[in-house]
Parts: C-alpha cells; sequence; structure tokens
C-alpha cells in the first residue's frame, strides 16, 4: 500500500498558521479544502509570493545548494599583465565576495568564500580535494589576474561543477577555449553579476530536478521511477484517485470563489456555464488535494480518457492553467517529458511554461503552438495575468479552456526533451493569436516565428514548452551544466539532408 500521508516540505516550507498570519488570508481567500493542507503545498504558494518580490527565493529561506567561492591571483603586488598594477586588488575582491554570496541568498545558495586567495598550484589542488570532500554541489571560481587561467581551467575539469567569473581585464577570447564546452561548467567573462546568479541558479535547479516528485496519473499504473540523469521521481497512479478524489469535493466556498474570480477577470466567457465554471474549480482543487497526498511538487494526466469516457463532466484545462499560474506543475496527457520541461522552465526563471501542440502553418513558415490549458501569468509566476477568454475545452466542448492572448512582439523560447539526455532549444517572437473557429485546434493558439527555421516543417519535438523571454543562451548553459545535449531543429534537419 502506497504511503499518501503528506510529506515533509523539501524546499523550505512554511506552516500554515504561519502563511496565514503573514498573509492576512488562506489560500484564494476562503476556507481551505478538506482541513488544513500540509506545510509542502503552502510552500509552494510561499515560493508564488517570494516570485512576486523578483526572486524565486525570499529572505530566511532554506538554500538548497552548497557552493564554495575562492579567488585566483599571484602572490605580492602586480607589475605588469592585466588587471595591471592600478588595480584595486582587495577592494575588488571585497566586491565580488559580497556580491557573489548576496545573489546565492537570492536563489537559495549557500556560498562559502574562501578566506584566503588561491597563489598557487598546491593551493588549487586543496581547494579541489576539499570540494569534493565536502560533497558540494558545486564552486565559483574568480580571476584576479589573466595569468592565473591554468589554474582555473584545472578547476573546471576536476569534475566539480564550476562558474568561472572572469571580470573584464581578466580574460581574452582565447582563454575561455578549454573550458567553454565542458560539462558541468558555466564561464562568465563580464562585469554583470547576473549571469554568476544564473550559474548558482542553475547548480540549484539541478538540485531541485533532483529532488522534484511528479505524480502522473495514467489509466492503471500504480509504480514510481526515477528519471535518468536528472533523479526526478515520477510517481504513477491510477486514474481511480483522481475518480475518487474528484468525487469527494463538493461546492465549497472555495469552489465558488474560484469561479467568481475568473468571471470577474476573463475578458469574455463564450461557451462555459456557471456549472461548468463550478466543476472546474472542483478539478483545480481535486489536483492540488492529490498533490498534497503524495508531497508532491505537481502532477500530470492522461486526461483525455476522462473526458473520453464521461468520467469527468468536466476537462482540467482551467485547473492545471491555475496550478501552472502558482508555480505548480499541472501537466496535460501524462506527457513525462513536457511535464519536465514544464517544471524547469519555473526553476530557472520564475515563468510557467506552455505545453502545446505544434502546428506549421506553411504559407508564413510560422509555427502556430496550440493547447486548450495555458498559464494566464506568462511574464512570471505572481505577475499580472495575460488577456484571457473563457471557452470550452475544443475538442469536446466541454468545461472551461483558456484562451490566452499572448504578446505580439513578444520574444518567446522554446524548449522540448527528447528524453532527459537532450534539449531542442529555439527561439522567436509572437506574430499573432489565431481564434478558434475559424481555424480548429485549441483554443490557446499562439503564432511565432521562430529564429533561423528555413522550413516549418522541421522543427523538433512535441509537446515543446514555450515560455516568454529570450532565454535560448541560458537554457543552452542549464544543459552544458547538467550534461545535456542541446540541439537545434535547422542544425539537425540540415544534417539530414543528402549531399
Amino acid at each position: 500500500m502506497r504511503d499518501t500521508t503528506p510529506k515533509t516540505p523539501r524546499n523550505g516550507g512554511i506552516c500554515r498558521r504561519e502563511f496565514c498570519l503573514r498573509t492576512g488570508q488562506v489560500v484564494l481567500g476562503a476556507p481551505l479544502l478538506m482541513g488544513a493542507l500540509s506545510d509542502r503545498l503552502f510552500g509552494a504558494v510561499e515560493r508564488q509570493c517570494e516570485w512576486k518580490k523578483g526572486g524565486l527565493f525570499g529572505p530566511g529561506h532554506k538554500a538548497t545548494a552548497t557552493v564554495r567561492s575562492a579567488f585566483l591571483r599571484p602572490r605580492g603586488e602586480y607589475w605588469l599583465g592585466w588587471p595591471g598594477t592600478s588595480f584595486d586588488i582587495e577592494g575588488h575582491r571585497k566586491m565580488w565576495t559580497e556580491g557573489i554570496e548576496q545573489s546565492g541568498k537570492e536563489v537559495g545558495v549557500r556560498v562559502r568564500t574562501e578566506p584566503d586567495c588561491l597563489y598557487d598550484e598546491a593551493d588549487v589542488d586543496r581547494f579541489i580535494a576539499e570540494s569534493k570532500a565536502a560533497n558540494v554541489d558545486g564552486v565559483v571560481v574568480t580571476l584576479l589576474h589573466m595569468g592565473h587561467w591554468g589554474f582555473a581551467d584545472k578547476v573546471a575539469s576536476s569534475g566539480l561543477r564550476t562558474i568561472i567569473f572572469a571580470p573584464i581585464g581578466t580574460t581574452f577570447t582565447g582563454h575561455l577555449a578549454p573550458s567553454r564546452h565542458r560539462t558541468g561548467v558555466y564561464t562568465v567573462s563580464s562585469l554583470d553579476m547576473d549571469d554568476v546568479k544564473y550559474g548558482l541558479r542553475m547548480i540549484r535547479t539541478i538540485n531541485q530536478m533532483r529532488d522534484t516528485r511528479l505524480v502522473v496519473i495514467t489509466l492503471a499504473d500504480d509504480r514510481t521511477e526515477k528519471v535518468d540523469l536528472l533523479g526526478t521521481e515520477l510517481v504513477f497512479v491510477p486514474r481511480t484517485v483522481y475518480d475518487n478524489t474528484y468525487n469527494g469535493v463538493w461546492e465549497m466556498p472555495e469552489v465558488e470563489s474560484i469561479a467568481k474570480e475568473y468571471k470577474r477577470k476573463a475578458k469574455d466567457i463564450v461557451e462555459p456555464t456557471a456549472e461548468d465554471l463550478t466543476n472546474a474549480g472542483r478539478n483545480y482543487l481535486t489536483c492540488r488535494k492529490i498533490i498534497e497526498d503524495y508531497g508532491a511538487d505537481g502532477l500530470s494526466m492522461i486526461c483525455l480518457h476522462l473526458v473520453a469516457d464521461h468520467t469527468l463532466p468536466c476537462p482540467p484545462c482551467m485547473a492545471f492553467s491555475r496550478l501552472n499560474d502558482q508555480g505548480i506543475l499541472g501537466g496535460c496527457e501524462g506527457d513525462t517529458n513536457a511535464a519536465i520541461g514544464m517544471m524547469l522552465v519555473p526553476y530557472l526563471f520564475g515563468k510557467p511554461g506552455f505545453m502545446q501542440d505544434p502546428v506549421p502553418e506553411t504559407t508564413h513558415n510560422t509555427l502556430v503552438a496550440a493547447h486548450c490549458s495555458c498559464a494566464t501569468r506568462l511574464n512570471g509566476i505572481g505577475e499580472d495575468h495575460e488577456p484571457f477568454i473563457l471557452r470550452s475545452h475544443s475538442e469536446s466542448n466541454l468545461g472551461v479552456s483558456m484562451q490566452v492572448h499572448w504578446r505580439e512582439g513578444q520574444r518567446v523560447t522554446m524548449a522540448s526533451f527528447l528524453g532527459p539526455r537532450r534539449m531542442v532549444i529555439e527561439e522567436g517572437t509572437v506574430v499573432g493569436n489565431v481564434d478558434t473557429p475559424p481555424a480548429g485546434g485549441c483554443r490557446t493558439s499562439v503564432d511565432v516565428k521562430l529564429d533561423g527555421i528555413t522550413d516549418t516543417r522541421d522543427v523538433l519535438g512535441f509537446h515543446q514548452v514555450f515560455f516568454y523571454g529570450e532565454h535560448g543562451r541560458q537554457m543552452r548553459a542549464y544543459c552544458q551544466m547538467a550534461g545535456i545535449e542541446a540541439v537545434s531543429s535547422e542544425e539537425t534537419a540540415r544534417a539530414a539532408k543528402p549531399a
């Protein structure tokens, strides 16, 4: 018998009482579903609040990764050689120590800075050995002189996940060659600390993906497995779990609160009735209860079968949209690759991802990304929602789904796992939104012009995840740090063509 008691929070969640005292309200401003929810679920809601402040982790949040930081420089006074004899060594060391440690606090990484610099090979060897013995999650080495790149490369080739920070004045292009493509390494040549912070975020995200648990509701499965490389735990449960939980959720004040909220915020309501909105609210509470029961971070479900055999009067499209707006995964069709991608996006960027069906528009060489469930807070978890219309689930014409209008001209990124060791990454621009009708297909249909795609029919993958922002470079950096092969559709298509 599976243990379905609420699990201890793994991400530093606060208790229900403390959350209520902090916010002056319970979740959704209405009574809680079936008694007190676990700390873990409130931890997810807490994360939503902290995202609104501009960072994934707020003050006092438990760190989920540990990193050692050290500076590389020659002994004594500088004479010739970059960064130059006028360079304030100790002043810059102090400034960047504070910057790296503050960046760690903002993204949930505990940074332990070495009290002294690494001057020679013996110091570097000791730093590597001690870091491995301490089982740290990664290291940061900062160059204070161009002549110490050999030591930086030695750390990067040691097997430790490594961020090399080379402030302007400590590197030429040639210095980057040995480490720039090495797995587990991220090199920053800049004065901008944001990229160093992103490097720390990547290390933390690798840990989060390893500690993530996803419930996958299937037809009859009852098993648990780990995703290769990533370590994410997939808990497969039979669909009866959803049926039984849904049947235990009735028209409570919270259900009506959800219905009223969506009626108030929607730009328009086309097909759904008041009863549909009530059932959509019950779906949301059902998903939330299952996530709580399994101590999980999200849920994916083979939902079309429940609709096809009339088990449910309302598909879970709106419920999934709401979960993703809160930073809690709600994934369609039991697609675990897509679910993992959807989980990765908020971990790295604090934004929800949109799992979609790719439709090539061959006249204008664009890709129409279509699905009936789409988050509305595309600018970021906790940010204002994009305009949306409440529609029915297109294929069944039942229930409530979301027609979300993506902002024209908005830069977007596409990420698609082809198994855990390979990811397709593209960037593009939103050129419009497609209405149904006159088109068929899913309610949210966003038309995207992808960069550098000669023929949109060559776009790789299915159920690719789209999200706001130009993050292709950062996604490829994450793949390199995590040991995932990053590929592009155009390069793959070009390589497949006969000579």
